[in-house]
């Protein structure tokens, strides 16, 4: 009977044997650009056979796919934590979903992630404080661009500034939703919060908040037209309270993750204006015996085209209070 199991020598032959394949490929992809039109460069690499010009842009699309795509590879891996260190230099060549929310890519890739999350969970997300959270005021993000680290699933997002104050400013789809998912994935206790306002819309069509657990997990959402401040696990409303809403004001939001004495969870929010009292305690709050979902924290928010939300002070962090 044959091993499930592909052992690490194999794994990494097939992952030397790709990487060199790749590098092949990028060399002639060079060549190809060097309007040498691909004679040498490409007949050494097995393509001496294409002569006319429209095999030859059949090649240059693909080679530029190719080099698209590495560059998409390097990309993602800035969304990792800092303390995790580098990722993995060699990898298996199979496709499967990685762990907390980061998308899909090798086996080899997705150990690693699940090696460090286990990691955070036993020493608390890192050995100090900065580790620990992360923090993004835009004070020092590029106008016009989307920081590193948020990653737009639903709509439009750019940093804008206003009377030197910088701001992430979204704009939803034509379905009227915006969904981003900020900081990197944690599991187990955490802490999202965030300053939102609405700008351009009537009350009754605007919805905004934050989230933990990607992209299904638990959200916390002011609903101005109901002046309600509603928790959501997944589809399901678990809790709702009346929050009075301050039109064109910055409402600050937190929501927190945390396990009680008894062994279950507890998942709380609370909502308040940017610069008042912060509630002592929690405004809606829900209690399971279920481990909530890892991910990374998001920005959730609807309203009709051509309204605007701005959100702001984004901290994710494992530290979680009373």
């Amino acid at each position: 009977m044959k091993s499930k199991n592909r052992k690490p020598t194999n794994e990494a032959s097939q992952a030397e044997a790709g990487q060199a394949e790749t590098q092949k490929l990028r060399k002639s992809f060079l060549e190809f650009l060097s309007f040498g039109l691909a004679p040498s460069g490409l007949r050494a690499s097995g393509f001496g056979f294409l002569s006319d010009f429209s095999s030859r842009i059949s090649v240059f699309i693909f080679l530029a796919l190719l080099c698209a795509t590495t560059c998409l590879r390097a990309q993602m891996t800035n969304r990792f934590p800092a303390h995790w260190g580098p990722p993995p230099r060699i990898e298996t060549r199979d496709l499967r979903k990685l762990p907390g929310d980061y998308g899909f890519g090798s086996s080899t890739l997705a150990r690693w992630i699940q090696t460090n999350l286990d990691k955070d969970q036993r020493t608390g997300g890192g050995t100090s404080a900065t580790q620990r959270d992360w923090r993004m005021d835009f004070q020092q993000a590029e106008l016009g661009q989307l920081p590193e680290g948020i990653t737009v699933q639903t709509g439009l997002g750019a940093v804008k500034a206003v009377e030197g104050n910088r701001f992430l400013e979204v704009a939803p789809t034509a379905g009227g939703k915006f969904r981003a998912l900020v900081g990197p994935a944690l599991d187990g206790p955490a802490t999202v919060s965030a300053r939102v306002a609405a700008v351009g819309a009537d009350r009754s069509q605007t919805q905004f908040g934050v989230g933990l657990g990607g992209t299904n997990g638990w959200r916390l959402v002011v609903v101005p037209g109901k002046n309600e401040l509603e928790l959501w696990r997944g589809q399901g409303l678990e809790s709702h309270v009346s929050l009075a809403f301050q039109a064109g004001a910055w409402t600050s939001l937190r929501l927190q993750v945390s396990q009680l004495k008894n062994g279950a969870w507890q998942v709380a929010g609370k909502a308040w204006l940017a610069g008042g009292v912060e509630p002592k305690d929690w405004l809606v709050a829900s209690e399971t015996p279920i481990r909530p979902a890892a991910g990374r924290a998001s920005l959730v928010g609807s309203t009709v085209p051509g309204a605007l939300l701005q959100f702001d002070d984004l901290v994710v962090s494992t530290v979680v209070k009373p």
